[in-house]
């Protein structure tokens, strides 16, 4: 009788666990989410980032076709 007993409490003591781990997976799951969520976050600022690049070159490509069309141009001013 006493193995009985020692057996249920090793069993609830071993369902505690299981339930605890089951808690600590789901904590790690929401986690793993939210973390996914600011990569993403992060992902999407650096290619607004990488396109204001580009367009920022394009503006500096444009003002040098109109520098180069005044140094061309400058002796009919």
């Amino acid at each position: 009788m006493k193995n009985i007993n020692a057996n249920q409490k090793n069993i609830n003591a071993n369902q505690k666990n299981i339930n605890t781990n089951q808690k600590n997976i789901n904590a790690n799951q929401t986690n793993i989410n939210a973390n996914l969520k600011n990569i993403n976050a992060n992902l999407k600022s650096i290619n607004t980032y990488h396109e204001n690049i580009n367009a920022n070159q394009k503006n500096i490509n444009a003002n040098h076709g109109v520098w180069d069309l005044l140094e061309n141009h400058q002796d009919r001013w």
